[in-house]
């Protein structure tokens, strides 16, 4: 008799444990908060929430201008947290021009407005590449008002307009 009320005690421990494992779990998954909008290491202000939505989409636009309409990939979209400094690949496609589109990697510094490119590739409209531009010490440079590198700052960075 005493060992089967041993035994039975012993799997009421293990299950009153195992229900308390689950309801921690549980709490700790319905706790994220998908609202607050946070800063990260490299100045961009934005909520989970809109992190997620973000990225539903590979290319999103930053605007057009004149002749042609620019993108930025979510995907490869990094902040490094020691450079406090954020890169991404801006995707131009051009209206009238010899060479129809161009993928520019750029890093932006999103809390002093500065941006410089780190690498830029030009395609003909068969698909060919064209002129490739890589800086062996690449420079900063301020972004200009009214420009599209500044739609592209404020775009990336989350900046309010």
């Amino acid at each position: 008799m005493k060992p089967t009320i041993l035994i039975l005690v012993a799997l009421l421990i293990i299950i009153g444990n195992v229900i308390a494992q689950t309801k921690k779990r549980q709490k700790s998954t319905t706790d994220i908060d998908f609202e607050t909008v946070k800063e990260d290491a490299c100045g961009i202000k934005q909520s989970l929430g809109e992190r997620l939505e973000q990225i539903k989409l590979e290319w999103r636009s930053v605007g057009p201008s004149n002749d042609a309409s620019f993108y930025y990939n979510t995907y490869k979209l990094d902040c490094d947290s020691k450079t406090k400094t954020v890169k991404v690949w801006i995707k131009e496609i051009r209206e009238r021009s010899k060479t129809k589109a161009s993928m520019t990697k750029y890093e932006l510094n999103c809390r002093t407005e500065q941006f410089r490119i780190l690498s830029m590739v030009e395609y003909y409209e068969n698909g060919n590449i064209g002129e490739t531009y890589q800086p062996a010490n690449p420079k900063w440079a301020d972004v200009v008002p009214e420009t599209i590198g500044n739609a592209i700052l404020i775009t990336v960075c989350r900046k309010p307009v």
